[in-house]
């Protein structure tokens, strides 16, 4: 591979297409495409955004210079920007394709966003007199070529693509030639276009914004993948409360919000369009995101204002628990425990309805007042709470009083409740209301000590053929069923049965299964283990596409084997001197993907395989033995290689 004897330095923000140019345009080539043969081994004057080959490129700069790849490429070209919206196999994937070259370079064509980039080159008339003045010739900005921007980042003036006196393109379509002086090819000098100030005022900051966002993901892309973006944009949505609160994007109502933020007239300019339709919508926040790259841009610029927030944003998704955290407190305030968090457990009622509003029903043990709340994750709902019952405590204070001859409407101020709730519990005692008597006193303590026994004996009763009914149900529904897995599911059932139910429940529930355990020496499992690494250890010799280490082969064996083997390998000593013995090194792992590493090596348009050309390809080439170096040099001799 010959060095280049020269090579123009790259100036501030200058173009890779147009450095390239230079070079062509100050050498001897008639043709763009001898110089792009010279520089990349490639026949075409096209030169795209995107630039291929860049390793052989590289590889030719002349000796001495230090250039270096990575900042090469962050300055002189937007390859940065669009790696950071991939994910991270397909950044890997990206990087190869843009050092050694595609087949198909369609591929790298469908990852740039149409509306990016400008179709032709774009000019500040301000910087074309400024470039000239300090280096002798004009050159092509890279941030003028963004279509976010029609005005000089450095400068208040219009970009240009077109002489404004004569209106003659000052650049060649396809980028085969640029500009060199401040002139179009008519002898034109180009005027500045200066804006108003306050036009467009919000627009412009707006897009402004948008340019230095799109600058830092191009400069930072080493830190970003579409995945963490991803993340950080979830987080953002869940903050401005457009994911409903059981997970899902709430898509039109951010749309709709993304739309009137920005208004129709810029959002046309930046060639954002059908924002509403469903089409899109499906889209957002899944693969590629790099198609629509200026989309996320202007929704990060929603959601957080600005790079720095964006990235610094940890704000995690977690949904707020309904209700918050128990106990929770009693609010009867006839219970000697008013106003104290004794109630332990809370029952969460169906919903009939899809909505988001939950109801949560709380009892007393004490005195045993059930009342119902009302909670909502994003509304504050009004606090007041629902009486359900007013439970036993509250039902003998009831009975009590009007034993003694307090008529209702002084129960009901001693109990602090309605007067009418007082007497629909009397009428439910004694079938009707009136105010007691003298001579009714005896027979009203009979009706009440009857009714509380019978009322007590009643509630057990149900509450046993409800729990019943729940057990029978169940193993009904699933035949093979165990006392554990019906534990599991119902709980509270199983232990409430158990012990106030127990013989009964006894003869309904499944047998004990005695399982006799098996029990193993641990000459056996080694033997076991033995024959399980052997196999796989065969299939990783065969098409395992990295280094076979220690781990790699513990790996594929089933999770138990595993864990065995990690907690006391000394136990197993057949299967550890199998392990050791088939860990490869770097020169056995070399040798036996060499035939994988010269495919590799001519798919990158290498015309002849060396031990030079696989080491410039992987560095894992440069750490081999003398030994291994000949065994690679014989396979290349007789595969055909000079």
């Amino acid at each position: 591979m010959n060095k280049l004897l020269y090579f123009p330095s790259p100036y501030p923000d200058e173009d890779f297409k147009s450095i390239i140019y230079r070079y062509h345009a100050r050498g001897s080539n008639q043709n763009l495409s001898t110089s792009m043969v010279e520089l990349f081994e490639k026949k075409s004057e096209k030169q795209t955004v995107l630039p291929t080959k860049i390793e052989i490129f590289f590889n030719k700069l002349p000796i001495g210079h230090n250039y270096y790849l990575e900042d090469f490429m962050r300055e002189h070209t937007w390859a940065g920007v669009l790696r950071s919206f991939l994910s991270v196999d397909m950044q890997i994937v990206f990087e190869e394709s843009i050092r050694y070259g595609l087949k198909n370079s369609f591929w790298l064509g469908q990852l740039i966003p149409i509306n990016l980039f400008s179709k032709t080159t774009m000019y500040c008339p301000e910087c074309l007199l400024e470039d000239f003045d300090s280096f002798g010739e004009c050159y092509v900005h890279k941030k003028h070529q963004l279509n976010v921007m029609d005005v000089c980042y450095k400068h208040p003036v219009r970009l240009i693509d077109r002489c404004v006196e004569c209106n003659i393109k000052l650049s060649n379509a396809n980028s085969y030639t640029f500009l060199r002086v401040p002139k179009c090819s008519n002898g034109h000098k180009q005027k500045s276009s200066f804006i108003n100030e306050n036009e467009d005022e919000q627009d412009r900051e707006i897009k402004t914004k948008l340019f230095n966002m799109i600058c830092l993901f191009n400069e930072e892309s080493s830190q970003m993948n579409s995945t963490f973006i991803k993340w950080k944009i979830q987080m953002g949505l869940w903050d401005k409360k457009f994911i409903h609160y059981k997970g899902r994007i709430l898509k039109k109502e951010l749309v709709e919000t993304f739309s009137s933020s920005y208004g129709a007239k810029l959002l046309e300019e930046l060639n954002l369009r059908n924002l509403s339709s469903k089409w899109f919508r499906t889209k957002i926040l899944k693969e590629n995101f790099s198609i629509n790259l200026i989309f996320y841009c202007l929704l990060i610029i929603l959601l957080f204002g600005d790079y720095k927030s964006f990235k610094s944003f940890n704000k995690p998704i977690t949904n707020p628990i309904p209700f918050g955290n128990g106990p929770w407190k009693c609010n009867n305030k006839i219970c000697e425990n008013f106003n104290e968090n004794v109630i332990k457990n809370i029952k969460r009622l169906p919903k009939v309805s899809g909505g988001e509003v939950i109801s949560g029903e709380f009892r007393c043990p004490y005195c045993g007042e059930i009342y119902l709340k009302r909670w909502h994750p994003n509304k504050k709902i009004n606090k007041k709470v629902m009486i359900k019952a007013k439970g036993e405590e509250w039902t003998h204070r009831v009975l009590e009083l009007y034993l003694k001859g307090f008529p209702a409407t002084r129960i009901a101020k001693e109990l602090n409740c309605s007067k009418s709730g007082v007497v629909s519990n009397l009428k439910r005692v004694f079938g009707e209301y009136k105010r007691l008597e003298d001579n009714n006193r005896v027979a009203a303590k009979q009706i009440v000590q009857s009714y509380l026994e019978s009322a007590s004996a009643k509630a057990i009763e149900v509450k046993i053929q409800e729990y019943r009914s729940s057990i029978i149900s169940l193993m009904e529904a699933n035949p093979n069923i165990t006392r554990t897995e019906l534990r599991r599911e119902i709980p509270y059932v199983y232990l409430w049965l158990t012990r106030n139910d127990k013989e009964w429940f006894e003869n309904i529930l499944p047998h004990v299964k005695k399982v006799s355990k098996k029990r193993y020496s641990r000459s056996s499992i080694d033997k076991e283990l033995y024959e399980k690494i052997c196999i796989h250890i065969d299939k990783l010799k065969e098409n395992h596409p990295r280094q076979v280490k220690k781990s790699t082969i513990i790996k594929q064996l089933p999770p138990k084997f595993q864990n065995r083997f990690k907690s006391n390998p000394n136990a197993f000593p057949l299967s550890k001197k199998l392990i050791e013995r088939n860990i490869e090194s770097i020169d056995d792992y070399l040798l036996r993907r060499l035939p994988h590493f010269v495919t590799q090596v001519l798919k990158a348009n290498y015309k002849n395989v060396t031990l030079k050309s696989l080491q410039n390809y992987s560095a894992l080439f440069k750490r081999c033995n003398p030994k291994t170096e000949i065994l690679i040099q014989e396979y290349l001799k007789n595969k055909g290689f000079e």
